[in-house]
Parts: C-alpha cells; sequence; structure tokens
C-alpha cells in the first residue's frame, strides 16, 4: 500500500477463510467485507481502544460465504463483544 492515500475515502476490508466447497475442495470462502472511512481509522486511538471498535467504524458489511452469517450470529450474541451498530449492518445484509 503506498503512503499517498490523496484521494482516498474508504479503505475496505475483506475477511476470508478456509473452507471446503460442495465438490469437496479446500478454498479460501469470502466471510465479510467492510468498508471503513480512512478519516475515522486515522484518527483512531489504538491504544485507547478496544479491538472490536473497528467493525462500529463500518460504513457498509457484507457477508459472503453462508458460514459469514452463522458467524456474525454468534459473534452479536454476546455482548461482551457484539456491537450494535455493527451488528445491525451485518444482520441487514
Amino acid at each position: 500500500m503506498s503512503d499517498d492515500l490523496k484521494g482516498v475515502k474508504t479503505v475496505r476490508f475483506s475477511i476470508r477463510c478456509e473452507a471446503i466447497n460442495r465438490f469437496g475442495q479446500d478454498v479460501m470462502a469470502q466471510l465479510v467485507t467492510l468498508d471503513l472511512p480512512l478519516q475515522a481509522l486515522k484518527a483512531e486511538d489504538y491504544a485507547k481502544v478496544r479491538p472490536a471498535r473497528a467493525l462500529e467504524m463500518a460504513e457498509s458489511v457484507s457477508l459472503g460465504a453462508p458460514g459469514a452469517y452463522d458467524a456474525v450470529a454468534a459473534w452479536c450474541a454476546d455482548p461482551a463483544r457484539g456491537d450494535k451498530a455493527f451488528c445491525r449492518k451485518a444482520q441487514n445484509t
């Protein structure tokens, strides 16, 4: 990634996981895609916030592989981890 971020407004995180497709082949399945505003990422003091804060900053969330729905449901069911803003966006995809 370049240090020159002029014109960049959004950073996309694409989270993949190992999976087995319906043909029994090992694949890297698209689990979750998050779009986060660059300015919010740059402004955050990561030494002072919990790690899940990045999820809260997501402008959009899209789920890919079928396992993503179960993973997000489990994450959001845990009040210690789940964030209402992220869970609302993820569950509306």
